[in-house]
């Protein structure tokens, strides 16, 4: 930080580094991560339909569909 002209602030490389932190580990990072976690998931529920129950099917389902409105949640408010 840098008093200029009695206004505090970043100097301009910082600014620079402190944007590209921002927008990859707070904009990008978390909605990726929570996508490519989701998939393998799902594709992981796929594989286990085959020798499981009805009852946790339906759980399973759930888990899906939790994990996309999550994500949906979470890119939507990046978003904003």
């Amino acid at each position: 930080m840098d008093i200029r002209v009695g206004v505090c602030g970043m100097l301009d490389a910082h600014k620079l580094a402190y944007s590209i932190y921002q927008i990859i580990v707070i904009s990008i990072a978390p909605p990726l991560l929570m996508s490519i976690f989701s998939i393998l998931t799902i594709h992981e529920l796929h594989q286990r339909h085959g020798r499981t129950q009805v009852r946790t099917r339906q759980r399973d389902r759930y888990l899906t569909r939790m994990l996309i409105a999550e994500v949906m949640v979470n890119v939507d408010e990046v978003a904003e």
